[in-house]
C-alpha cells in the first residue's frame, strides 16, 4: 500500500471508495479525471515520484492532489473558484438546470429529443444570459446526481388482466375447464450474447456463423393450475403452425373447454385462425392487453432456455441447437421448473 512521504500515512481505500474513484474518473474529463487516477495509483502502491513522471507533472502537484483528497474526498479533486471571478453557477442557475432537466428539449422548441451539453449551454445562455462552459455545466449536473448513460426500452405501463381470465381460472380450479398461457420464441444461429467473465483488455469473441439468420421457433403452453408445459418446435411462427399447435392442445385435453391466453401477434389473430376457431368451439383464445409481456408467465422460460442452449455459443447448423432445446425442455425437473416460473411440470408434445 502506498505511503505519503509528506505525511498522513497510507490511504487504505475501501472497495466502495475505489469504485467511487473509478466512476469519478470515467465521468470527469481532462485534468479532473487524471487526479482520480493518480489517487488510485497511489493507493495501489506507486510512489509520488512514479506518478508524477507518468503524468508529466511535479511531485509537489501529486502530493497536493493526495492531500486534498485525504481532506475533502472527491470534492477535493475539483478546481476551486479563482479569486475575484464571480461564480457563474449560483443557486439560481443550479435550480434552472434542475428544472430544465425535468423537461424535454422539444418543450422549448428544440428539434433534438434529449439534452446534451452543447444544447444546455445554448439554452442556459438564452434563459439566464450567462455564457457557461460545458465543463461547468457537467460538474453541476454531477452535483445534482445526473449521469450520461444509455436509456432502456420500456413497453409502457402494464395493461389490466382481462376479466375473462379470472373467470377461466375459477372454472379451471373446479376442473371444469383448462387455462393455458401460450407464447412462442425464435432461436437463431446468431449466438445470444450474455455477460461472462473475461480478462480485462481481452474481450471475448463469439464466432458469427455464415448462415447466422437461419432460425426455428418453439411454441409453448403453460397450464397455470397443474403446472404442465406443452411445447413443440416448428420452422417458424405463422398461422398454419399455430393451428397445428392448437390441434395438439385439443388432443391433449379431449373433454374440457380450453381457455388459451396469448398476445395479439398477427398469427394469433389472423382470418385463418378465426375461421379455424369458429369450427372448434372447445378452445377459446383470450388476448392479453397490447405490449404486456410481463403478464405472460411463459416469458421467463424462454430467457432461461436461450441462456442454457444459445448464450455465447456458436452453432453451424440448426439441428444441434434444436437437439439442445429438446433436451433442456425434456429434462427440466419439477424443482428446477419451480425456480424458473414458479410452478411447472414439463410435458413435451411429440415433435
Amino acid at each position: 500500500m502506498a505511503t505519503d512521504s509528506v505525511g498522513g500515512g497510507r490511504l487504505e481505500l475501501s472497495d466502495e471508495a475505489k469504485e467511487a474513484l473509478r466512476k469519478f474518473q470515467r465521468m470527469e474529463k481532462g485534468r479532473i479525471g487524471v487526479r482520480a487516477l493518480a489517487i488510485l495509483w497511489f493507493d495501489a502502491g506507486m510512489t509520488e515520484e512514479e506518478i508524477a513522471e507518468l503524468l508529466g507533472v511535479s511531485v509537489r502537484t501529486v502530493r497536493r492532489w493526495i492531500s486534498k483528497y485525504r481532506k475533502d474526498g472527491l470534492g477535493g479533486l475539483y478546481d476551486k473558484e479563482r479569486s475575484g471571478r464571480p461564480r457563474k453557477v449560483d443557486e439560481k442557475v443550479e435550480n434552472e438546470i434542475n428544472n430544465t432537466m425535468k423537461s424535454d428539449p422539444t418543450d422549448f422548441g428544440y428539434k433534438i429529443g434529449f439534452w446534451v451539453i452543447p444544447l444546455l449551454c445554448l439554452h442556459l445562455l438564452s434563459v439566464t444570459g450567462k455564457k457557461i462552459s460545458g465543463e461547468t455545466i457537467r460538474r453541476a449536473l454531477h452535483r445534482q446526481r445526473f449521469a450520461f448513460r444509455r436509456p432502456k426500452l420500456w413497453a409502457g405501463p402494464a395493461g389490466e388482466m382481462p376479466e375473462e381470465i379470472s373467470k377461466a381460472l375459477k372454472e379451471a380450479k373446479k376442473g371444469a375447464a383448462v387455462l393455458l398461457y401460450g407464447d412462442e420464441t425464435t432461436l437463431h444461429l446468431l449466438p445470444v450474447l450474455r455477460r461472462m467473465w473475461m480478462r480485462v483488455g481481452e474481450q471475448a469473441k463469439i464466432l458469427t456463423p455464415s448462415s447466422w439468420n437461419k432460425a426455428f421457433s418453439v411454441f409453448g403452453a403453460l397450464n397455470t393450475v397443474s403446472g404442465e408445459l406443452f411445447w413443440e418446435i416448428f420452422d417458424r411462427k405463422n398461422s398454419d403452425y399455430f393451428i397445428i399447435f392448437l390441434e395438439r392442445l385439443l388432443s391433449a385435453h379431449p373433454d374440457k373447454i380450453i381457455y388459451f391466453v396469448v398476445d395479439r401477434a398477427s398469427y394469433h389473430t389472423s382470418k385463418k385462425v378465426k375461421e379455424w376457431l369458429s369450427k372448434h368451439e372447445r378452445i377459446r383464445l383470450v388476448y392479453l392487453p397490447p405490449r404486456s409481456p410481463q403478464l405472460n408467465p411463459v416469458e421467463p422460460l424462454w430467457r432461461w432456455l436461450k441462456g442454457e442452449v444459445a448464450a455465447n455459443r456458436t452453432y453451424n447448423d440448426l439441428q444441434p441447437l434444436k437437439c439442445g432445446c429438446r433436451e433442456q425442455l425434456s429434462d427440466l425437473t419439477h424443482e428446477d421448473a419451480l425456480k424458473i416460473t414458479g410452478a411447472l411440470k414439463i410435458v413435451g408434445v411429440t415433435n
